[in-house]
């Protein structure tokens, strides 16, 4: 299945939620958003969101200091 990652297309296994995508790329799930078609994904809805060919995802990473 193919999905539009960070403005990039990308070819991922199917099903897959945002949680497992999250999981396969290595990236911490407390430290992310997730944005998938133009909406925000709550953090405590990634593992039931499961992701459909063509999403735009766009993921942003949180960094803090100043």
């Amino acid at each position: 299945m193919k999905i539009i990652l960070n403005g990039v297309e990308k070819t991922i296994r199917e099903p897959l939620t945002v949680a497992e995508l999250l999981a396969d790329l290595a990236i911490d799930e407390g430290r992310v958003v997730v944005e998938r078609n133009l909406h925000i994904v709550p953090r405590d809805e990634f593992a039931r969101t499961n992701l459909e060919e063509g999403d735009h995802l766009e993921l942003l990473n949180l960094v803090s200091g100043g």
